[in-house]
């Protein structure tokens, strides 16, 4: 079954809100949508991350995100194909989903920029950047990362975040941010598996049998050591199922796009 990584109630959401323009973006999800084999970890130690959620069914999450700075934020494509800007919103600095608490800052929608070339049958140029309509005021649990432009070699363990379920037949959130370390697969493994068209030079294969990111961890960071430090390497994408034998999860290799993130930050 393959994965497409926005949560089911998203679906929902967007079958219900034709009405305001939006459509829908997948009818393949499937309720494999947890970070698989992972920890709950605190919110300052990836201060970064953020949840997007949709404002039409009660605020809930539908795919995660990262912070490049004050005003603008990362994420998959395919996270917010069809929507419109009133149809969704941004929270930083969230540790427990389902608890509001005074370090979070919710931010709506200005403007969407998905990548012009992105194709929704095979993922290629999953990735988008969203523009808040005001800017985030940093604090411990509020901080930019870079993106990196190093290509990180094969066997690199790597950590991948998100709130999403945590066993295959729930369809219930997990409550804090959870993490989990998966290597770098190299492409001749990864392309083994799925189609080559599925996997461009601009993907990245990540993850093993138990430990994968999956649905509702959409649009969420890897994160790999580098020369520069701990950085933005992929973006969740897709995958087959969830942790998986054989099956890595597949990332939005982001050295590939630091020139057109830069195009439209300037430009916008």
């Amino acid at each position: 079954m393959m994965r497409h990584l926005a949560v089911t109630v998203s679906l929902l959401w967007s079958a219900c809100s034709i009405g305001l323009g939006a459509t829908v973006s997948d009818s393949r999800l499937s309720a494999n949508d947890r970070i698989v084999g992972g920890e709950v970890v605190n919110i300052t130690d990836y201060p970064h991350q953020v949840s997007l959620r949709n404002v039409v069914f009660g605020w809930s999450l539908f795919c995660g995100g990262s912070i490049l700075n004050e005003q603008w934020i990362i994420t998959a494509a395919h996270c917010v194909d069809g929507l419109l800007d009133i149809q969704y919103d941004v929270v930083a600095g969230q540790q427990n989903i389902h608890i509001p608490d005074e370090f979070e800052e919710v931010r709506f929608v200005a403007a969407t920029f998905m990548h012009p070339d992105y194709i929704y049958t095979s993922k290629n140029h999953d990735i988008a950047l969203v523009k808040l309509t005001e800017p985030l005021e940093y604090n411990e649990r509020i901080r930019p990362i870079a993106l990196d432009s190093e290509l990180v070699p094969d066997g690199t363990i790597c950590t991948t975040l998100g709130w999403g379920t945590t066993s295959e037949d729930s369809l219930l959130l997990s409550s804090n941010l959870r993490k989990v370390d998966v290597p770098v697969v190299d492409d001749q493994t990864c392309g083994r598996v799925y189609p080559s068209e599925m996997v461009p030079e601009n993907m990245i294969c990540a993850g093993e049998e138990g430990k994968d990111s999956c649905a509702s961890d959409s649009g969420g960071p890897l994160l790999c050591p580098t020369s520069n430090g701990l950085g933005l390497v992929g973006l969740t994408s897709y995958g087959t199922g969830c942790g998986r034998p054989n099956y890595p999860g597949v990332y939005t290799e982001v050295a590939s796009y630091i020139e057109w993130v830069n195009e439209v930050l300037d430009n916008n």
